[in-house]
């Protein structure tokens, strides 16, 4: 069992890199919904925009949480790498960290939309 949930996640590991590209042009969008909502008010583009945005960070989010917890259950440090493995240069964040910033603009992506 541990030897499938292992090959699985080695097999998810070059998705990886696009989901956090996702996340973070789901923060860049939400927060120029987020700017325009508190600038123009009630607008049911923008509202519906923070909805989904927040949606789609607290999913990644919540993912990327999982995927360290369950990579250390299988005895592995699971990190992503945004440096250039071919000049030597290793930037690694832990899944965990990009999970937290994916719930934490969720979450107020999310509870923006429905209290203005």
């Amino acid at each position: 069992m541990k030897q499938a949930l292992m090959d699985i996640m080695v097999a998810m590991m070059p998705a990886m890199k696009p989901m956090v590209w996702l996340g973070i042009s789901m923060m860049f969008i939400g927060f120029v919904a987020l700017v325009l909502r508190i600038t123009l008010g009630k607008t049911s583009l923008l509202k519906t925009t923070l909805k989904w945005t927040g949606g789609i960070l607290l999913g990644l989010g919540s993912f990327f949480v999982i995927a360290q917890f369950m990579g250390m259950w299988l005895g592995a440090s699971p990190k992503i790498n945004f440096g250039d493995p071919a000049k030597f240069e290793f930037i690694l964040y832990q899944f965990w960290q990009i999970g937290l910033v994916g719930l934490a603009g969720g979450i107020v992506y999310w509870l923006t939309q429905k209290k203005m």
